[in-house]
């Protein structure tokens, strides 16, 4: 790490967040066309080089996260964070996230940077 506020997955892509905590998710296209997500390539080529640097599994969409979901209570009405929740709840994981919203929610366990 080299103190930066950059990620990257091995490739030499980077992923810089420009704002913090700002509104709820987006999709990574809709960040990047504001200027609040900033790539070193196009996203398809960046999350194919992060999938491939990374072990990593997809989690897909399923009824049982889908029901999930609906047990999530958030205090706000997004239901992609609800989605997120559900999923990390399914499968056993730990969000890691700067989301002051997931953080604060006591909904999942997280892994926070709020420094």
């Amino acid at each position: 790490a080299d103190g930066s506020n950059r990620a990257t997955h091995g490739a030499g892509d980077k992923v810089t967040p420009k704002k913090r905590g700002v509104g709820g998710p987006r999709s990574g296209q809709e960040k990047r066309q504001k200027g609040r997500l900033q790539l070193d390539s196009a996203p398809d080529t960046w999350v194919a080089g992060a999938r491939d640097a990374v072990s990593m599994r997809e989690a897909p969409l399923t009824h049982e996260i889908a029901r999930e979901s609906r047990k999530v209570s958030l205090g706000h009405g997004d239901p992609a964070d609800r989605f997120i929740v559900a999923r990390a709840r399914v499968h056993g994981l730990t969000l890691a996230t700067a989301d002051r919203r997931l953080t604060q929610s006591g909904a999942v366990a997280v892994l926070a940077n709020d420094g």
